[in-house]
């Protein structure tokens, strides 16, 4: 009996030093589950206060761009303030919280899905070298065509299933990233200041040389006269204007061109985008990006992102 009963002790024993070993390893993975989940609501806090506060900011620069939009009477003299409203905005101040604000029109960058053989091979020769243009434009046809047909110097499915790579989607590219997936475009940073995935009208006033010249189409003479004019972009009533020119023969292949470009180049930003950035509490850096649109006395917000 007395065996037994030993037994027993000696058998109880091991059972409560498990029990207590799986309740501390419990309680242990309760408690950094607790810790976790409030690291976790103090940062999502942290970012909305942080959002709410890039609003602020914006709210401030928007009431600015709407007094100076009432300087002028409706009509084209509030067209011209509109059109240059981002530089007049360069220096606003958004206290009690300041941001990190940057205002820039839309149609500074050009679609990059828009583009033909010809303008790809023209922008990329511009930005990364004519060596490099040729192949890079058929790689990035080859990606947008529904066809699987390779291109000389393309790339299609069996190429990027070779190197172990995400396949073409045969379809327009959506953003930056699906971008460097395509053959070529792996680190090409020098594009993304200059490639949209929407369509936007091109800015003639604002729209960096490269892209003005990606779309001017074939006749250089024509871009090299809208080069030289577009220092008039600001004070001109229509995009007409600018394709004008004394000289006969110049002008008849200015009137051979405007058909085309005159729906791809603008003079007033389709709307305005306006980012303010804020350094959350957790060191997060926090991006609200408002698109502002105009109507006849109003500055409205068309579109809101957050980053």
């Amino acid at each position: 009996m007395r065996g037994a009963r030993a037994i027993r002790r000696g058998f109880v024993l091991p059972t409560v030093l498990f029990s207590v070993a799986v309740l501390s390893i419990a309680a242990f993975a309760l408690s950094a589950e607790a810790k976790t989940s409030t690291t976790a609501a103090a940062n999502r806090v942290s970012k909305l206060r942080a959002q709410w506060q890039a609003r602020g900011c914006l709210a401030v620069v928007r009431a600015e761009a709407q007094r100076i939009l009432e300087r002028a009477p409706d009509g084209f003299e509030r067209d011209l303030l509109w059109r240059g409203v981002g530089r007049a905005l360069g220096e606003v101040s958004t206290p009690p919280h300041p941001c990190l604000v940057s205002v820039e029109p839309s149609g500074m960058r050009v679609n990059i899905n828009s583009l033909d053989s010809l303008e790809l091979r023209r922008l990329l020769g511009v930005v990364g070298g004519e060596g490099l243009a040729e192949a890079r434009a058929a790689a990035l046809l080859d990606w947008r065509d529904v066809e699987d047909v390779q291109r000389a110097g393309g790339a299609e499915r069996a190429w990027y299933r070779e190197h172990g790579r995400l396949e073409p989607r045969n379809r327009a590219l959506r953003s930056w990233p699906e971008l460097e997936q395509v053959r070529g475009f792996e680190r090409f940073e020098e594009l993304r200041p200059l490639v949209a995935f929407e369509d936007e009208a091109v800015s003639m006033l604002e729209a960096p040389v490269e892209v003005i010249s990606a779309i001017a189409g074939e006749d250089p003479v024509v871009l090299a006269h809208l080069l030289r004019v577009r220092g008039r972009a600001g004070e001109a009533r229509a995009i007409n204007d600018l394709f004008w020119s004394p000289d006969s023969a110049l002008a008849n292949r200015l009137l051979a061109a405007l058909p085309a470009l005159s729906t791809r180049l603008t003079l007033t930003p389709a709307f305005w985008r306006v980012i303010a950035q804020v350094r959350a509490e957790d060191g997060l850096l926090v991006r609200v990006e408002h698109h502002w649109v105009r109507t006849r006395d109003e500055v409205v917000l068309r579109a809101e992102r957050l980053r």
